[in-house]
């Protein structure tokens, strides 16, 4: 059975400010490797060689793995407009057997080698309070019950694997709802979770310190203690204040749609606004 896979990449992250002003998340380097490279190798290992790439948010950044590592890119128009669901109509006809990866998400392991053979989402064990999908399952693993929001149980995180039954039942279901607004402004997990009962889907369980998903610069730098961004704006910070870039944090975008430089952060448990010109700000 061939496989194919596609990586979402249109957003704009706007939680990685200021990198997210330079460069789309998954193009950071983490531990020396590029995001989205680092997840291309990993599915060309597994021989998943058909890759297609969502772009969005600075597509051009993005032409460049074209000729490096022959994927297919394909420009969503809608990404400043729409959520995630609107990448998967894009790309509607590719979808069969087909893994549906973020770009941002990091594997310390190639999950993409385990044996994937019926619709499964990668989950981890997550024993904290947090806004992640916990999920329940029967015996047999599939999954009964989503909830968003949570103490501890095992969330969705990962990579996501469609068989060619779940993707033809999904998709139609996702055509015929995404005439609405409120589905082009979802997630696809969510129009999952609201037809669960119709939709067969399973657990691939892995542990917690092979999948990761960062939501933040803070986030990276407990993972990898040399994380160096090469922001220019972070360069320009650090000039100012004479300091290492490890000792500004707790990055805040003002403005969520990046169109315009303006985020607040810390340096020594002071707030500072940084917009061209930055101050501290009132507490």
């Amino acid at each position: 059975m061939k496989k194919n896979a596609i990586i979402m990449a249109a957003g704009m992250s706007s939680r990685f400010v200021p990198i997210s002003y330079e460069k789309p998340k998954s193009l950071i380097k983490i531990n020396g490797e590029t995001l989205i490279e680092r997840q291309i190798k990993q599915l060309l290992e597994a021989n998943i060689t058909d890759i297609t790439i969502v772009t969005g948010y600075k597509a051009e950044m993005f032409v460049y793995l074209k000729g490096k590592y022959l994927v297919d890119l394909i420009y969503n128009e809608n990404y400043k407009f729409y959520n995630n669901t609107s990448t998967l109509m894009k790309v509607k006809d590719k979808i069969k057997n087909t893994f549906i990866c973020s770009a941002d998400n990091y594997f310390t392991e190639n999950i993409f080698l385990d044996t994937w053979d019926r619709s499964s989402y990668s989950v981890i064990p997550f024993n904290k309070k947090s806004n992640e999908y916990y999920v329940t399952t029967d015996l047999k693993g599939k999954i009964e019950n989503v909830v968003i929001g949570g103490k501890e149980g095992i969330i969705m995180m990962g990579a996501v694997y469609f068989d060619e039954k779940f993707s033809k039942k999904f998709m139609a279901i996702l055509e015929k709802e995404y005439k609405k607004l409120s589905t082009k402004n979802q997630l696809w997990e969510q129009v999952y979770i609201r037809n669960i009962d119709n939709l067969e889907m399973y657990i691939k369980k892995f542990k917690e310190n092979i999948v990761y998903e960062f939501d933040s610069i803070d986030d990276i730098r407990k993972f990898d203690v040399n994380f160096l961004s090469n922001s220019k704006i972070l360069e320009k910070i650090c000039k100012y204040f004479s300091c290492q870039e490890n000792e500004i944090s707790n990055f805040l975008a003002e403005d969520k749609t990046l169109e315009k430089i303006d985020f607040k952060f810390k340096y020594k448990n002071k707030t500072y606004l940084f917009s061209d010109i930055f101050k501290e700000s009132e507490k």
